[in-house]
């Protein structure tokens, strides 16, 4: 079994606790699987940016991760990236994009925007224009 960083342990856990409604996304997952959880809770954040979803918990989803982010461990720093910022928004529809984007706190958005240098949709409205 994968060597665990205890800190991204302590993450996972934390936002289930804070977050109730995402440990069974979560726990879809084996613990030593922590990308795949964090991703979990990445898509939970960009279905409440949906027409049925709820824009308070997805600003509460957001804001607990730019929290986190502040003070974070280096491990913890390329999850939050890698697993959480990077993947926001995948598969979201324009109107979704439209409510969320302008809930991601700047250091979230710094961390999507370094992988994806535009923000979303902005690809898609490029492609529709030609």
């Amino acid at each position: 079994m994968a060597n665990i960083d205890k800190a991204v342990s302590n993450l996972l856990e934390d936002i289930c606790v804070a977050f109730p409604e995402v440990r069974p996304l979560m726990d879809k997952h084996e613990d030593f699987m922590t990308t795949a959880r964090m991703e979990s809770f990445a898509d939970a954040t960009t279905l409440a940016f949906s027409r049925d979803g709820d824009p308070k918990k997805a600003a509460a989803y957001l804001n607990f991760m730019s929290q986190r982010l502040k003070n974070a461990s280096p491990p913890e720093i390329e999850l939050i990236d890698v697993s959480y910022a990077e993947p926001l928004f995948h598969g979201a529809s324009a109107k979704a994009i439209a409510i969320g984007w302008p809930l991601v706190p700047q250091n979230i958005k710094d961390l999507y925007l370094k992988m994806w240098a535009h923000p979303p949709g902005e690809l898609r409205k490029r492609k529709n224009t030609r």
